[in-house]
This record gives structure tokens, C-alpha cells and sequence, in this order.
């Protein structure tokens, strides 16, 4: 009997703020520092099981998280396992650049990824 494993990814992706229910109305123009009821900032992540990366756009900020061992995300591997978090983050920076998405903006440009903080 052969036995497969398969390495399935699955992005978020969120350009903008998270309000606390203005979302019936959205902004018209996704950005860093817009004060429309900020709650949580712009972020994109990215699992790959059991890894799960998220990329702040405000701070530049990456983390990365083993959800098998640490399901409530409370350990920040991104220091300890760099070659891993430069992997995943070079991964989703190029699925955002491939399906065109939305990038927050910041004084008019758009903020992407920052692959070679490794």
C-alpha cells in the first residue's frame, strides 16, 4: 500500500482593516493607517500544514506558527525555523503576485511582502 501526502496551502487575505461591523460599507480604497474603525490591520497568511505564516503590512511584522504543536499560536518560530519562514513568505508573496490581489497602499503605493528580510 502506497501512501500519499500532499502539500496543500491555503491563503488569506486581508488588505485592509477589520472594523467593528462597518463592513456593510467597506472602503472604497484599501490602505495602511486608514481610521475607519480599526480593529485588526492588513495581513495575508499562508498554511501549509501543520505551518501557518502571517505578514503584517503595517509593522512588516512576520510570525510563524507550528499549529500542530501550538494550535492557540502562542510560540513565533519565525527565528528559530528563518529557512521555513523565508519559504512560506517568498510562497505567498508570489500567490498574491500571480492572482493580482488587492494590496493595502500606503502615501499612494502599494505595500507587498517583504521576501528578503532573511
Amino acid at each position: 500500500m502506497v501512501s500519499v501526502v500532499r502539500r496543500w496551502q491555503l491563503l488569506w487575505h486581508f488588505p485592509y482593516y477589520h472594523g467593528k461591523g462597518r463592513m456593510d460599507n467597506p472602503p472604497t480604497v484599501a490602505g495602511i493607517n486608514d481610521p475607519i474603525d480599526p480593529m485588526l490591520g492588513p495581513h495575508s497568511s499562508l498554511m501549509q500544514w501543520p505551518f501557518k505564516l502571517i505578514y503584517w503590512y503595517e509593522s512588516g511584522e512576520t510570525e510563524l506558527f507550528n499549529l500542530e504543536s501550538d494550535p492557540s499560536e502562542q510560540v513565533n518560530l519565525v527565528e528559530p525555523d528563518a529557512a521555513r519562514g523565508a519559504e512560506l513568505l517568498y510562497s505567498l508573496s508570489s500567490m498574491l503576485e500571480e492572482s493580482n490581489a488587492r494590496l493595502p497602499t500606503r502615501d499612494g503605493e502599494s505595500v507587498r511582502p517583504v521576501v528578503s528580510q532573511w
